[in-house]
């Protein structure tokens, strides 16, 4: 029988490797920081966030992970929209049907999570998922400031 959470993040929470998709996370946040201010990252933080780029090219369900793990730990707004526009995006192109269910129904539970689309870009994902959120979710918006963090 599938486990049930009430939520995304209980879900990233109970995957076997959470702390590592974290120190991700964290590595890849640590770069955009030294990117967004005319730096370069070093070459360990670019390895370290390695797997966010590999998972935004091919694993939607770790991707979604990545965006989930982000709206709860961090309140940089353009950090999270950097997320949306590249790993929660890629999901959006590539997801199953069951990842885009759970990609909604987050929205609909979390604020936050709802701003985040904001950062995608309609024309990036599938069709019929840009549609859907037009239909179901009102559309994008421009919602500032980013609600509060979620389960803090």
């Amino acid at each position: 029988m599938p486990e049930k959470f009430s939520n995304e993040l209980e879900r990233v929470l109970a995957r076997p490797d959470a702390e590592a998709l974290a120190q991700h996370l964290d590595a890849y946040y640590s770069a955009y920081q030294k990117l967004s201010a005319g730096s370069e990252a070093s070459k360990e933080e670019l390895n370290r966030s390695e797997p966010i780029y590999r998972a935004s090219l091919d694993d939607p369900e770790k991707a979604f992970a990545y965006a989930i793990l982000a709206m709860a730990n961090f309140d940089d707004e353009p950090f999270l929209y950097y997320v949306a526009a590249g790993p929660l995006e890629d999901c959006l192109r590539r997801a199953s049907d069951d990842v885009t269910d759970r990609v909604f129904a987050e929205a609909r539970r979390t604020p936050r999570f709802r701003w985040m689309l904001n950062g995608v870009y309609p024309h990036a994902i599938r069709s019929d998922v840009a549609q859907r959120i037009e239909r179901e979710l009102g559309g994008w918006g421009e919602e500032c400031p980013a609600p509060p963090r979620p389960w803090v």
